[in-house]
């Protein structure tokens, strides 16, 4: 994927008969997608997409050949990069000390050993 980009897009209100003007602003979320052909297309994706996914991941798409010899893909099988979203867990003041507890203990005894 070589770009990830937004437009702002607005939706249309009606104001009377035959008469519209412009709403309320909304997002789009796209994508720009180089195949391994140097071809290129941008893509339209939802919010969730757009969120899982950065510049320069890879994706894995399957590409089938159409009636006319015109490729094609279905954006419902695109294989999406697993990011990990585990981190690591915050320690407590009580582990924070019940570990520098230890640590002193382990010192103490390590000193003892030697004598």
């Amino acid at each position: 994927m070589t770009r990830l980009y937004t437009k702002t897009r607005h939706q249309t209100k009606r104001v009377g008969r035959n008469h519209y003007v412009q709403g309320q602003p909304y997002k789009v979320y796209f994508m720009d997608v180089e195949f391994k052909d140097k071809n290129s297309k941008s893509i339209e994706i939802n919010h969730g997409k757009y969120k899982k996914v950065s510049k320069g991941d890879t994706l894995g798409f399957v590409i089938n050949k159409g009636l006319l010899g015109i490729r094609f893909f279905d954006m419902n099988e695109v294989s999406y990069p697993q990011k990990s979203t585990s981190q690591k867990k915050r320690e407590s003041l009580r582990q924070k000390r019940h570990r520098a507890y230890q640590e002193h203990i382990n010192k103490v005894l390590r000193r003892n050993e030697r004598n």
